[in-house]
């Protein structure tokens, strides 16, 4: 496990309170912890949670895994004065690039457009109800413009306040399109520039619907694997949370359907 070694900086955006740290290859992550503004592992268990599934349906975003943070470190910088708890942390390759406001100008220099369909259908399995509305979600690459998926914490509608009976609640047919989704502004304005560069594809879902699809169980659940017991997260939650995806993904042509209408695809 990888052990972090030094604190570079607290970043600009984030109610998670992540840092920029070292860790000991030698390489720089963005890193997670349970803090004052952080107070459980629910936090860190959705970011590991969607990081796993977006690897596994070939979405596009950094490198993560779970490090170590030590007490002795916690205690000689200035994540003592945010109450950083040692042990489990959730770390994500740092990547040079900035957070932007999406608006027209922003999604016609978007260098790789065509993820915007799969953003939409990952978000809307997941229940990703922050990214809309939040500049800190929409990040861009310094040196190609590339739009990289990152920041989960919002998963699961309620985000860090989901449980079992929650997700059980959210399982309904036709399964549910968040408004946030539906009518989010930076969704749409994306879009529109999606269709400007693709006028001819009618059905955009179709690719990340295939991926997803031919997913077997036993990938699934490398999502809910080894989640240090530190993070609080119980047996019953763990398997509550794969359901809800597995069950998501068994209507994934209704939510396809409903993406479309919204979309006007």
């Amino acid at each position: 496990m990888l052990k972090v070694t030094a604190i570079e900086e607290k970043m600009g955006v984030g109610s998670t309170l992540p840092f920029r740290v070292t860790c000991s290859d030698s390489k720089q992550y963005i890193m997670k912890g349970i803090n004052a503004s952080v107070p459980t592992g629910k936090a860190l268990f959705n970011e590991n949670f969607a990081a796993h599934f977006a690897g596994l349906v070939k979405l596009h975003t950094p490198f993560s895994t779970i490090g170590e943070l030590s007490k002795e470190l916690i205690d000689k910088t200035e994540l003592k004065k945010y109450d950083f708890e040692s042990g489990p942390c959730f770390l994500s390759t740092y990547l040079e690039g900035t957070s932007l406001r999406i608006n027209r100008v922003v999604a016609k220099h978007i260098s790789n457009i065509e993820i915007i369909p799969d953003l939409i259908l990952f978000d809307t399995i997941l229940m990703n109800s922050d990214r809309d509305g939040n500049e800190g979600n929409w990040f861009f690459t310094k040196e190609d413009n590339k739009l990289v998926v990152i920041d989960h914490t919002n998963i699961f509608r309620v985000a860090q306040i989901w449980d079992v009976n929650t997700l059980t609640q959210d399982k309904t047919i036709p399964p549910l399109v968040l408004d946030e989704i539906k009518y989010g502004d930076n969704y749409h304005t994306l879009v529109q520039a999606y269709k400007y560069k693709y006028p001819r594809v009618h059905h955009p879902f179709s690719p990340m619907k295939r991926r997803i699809n031919g997913l077997p169980t036993e990938k699934l659940k490398t999502c809910i694997n080894d989640i240090p017991v530190q993070w609080g997260i119980s047996k019953d939650e763990k398997d509550a949370a794969l359901d809800f995806v597995c069950f998501q993904i068994d209507h994934i042509d209704d939510i396809i359907q409903e993406l479309e209408k919204d979309f006007k695809f």
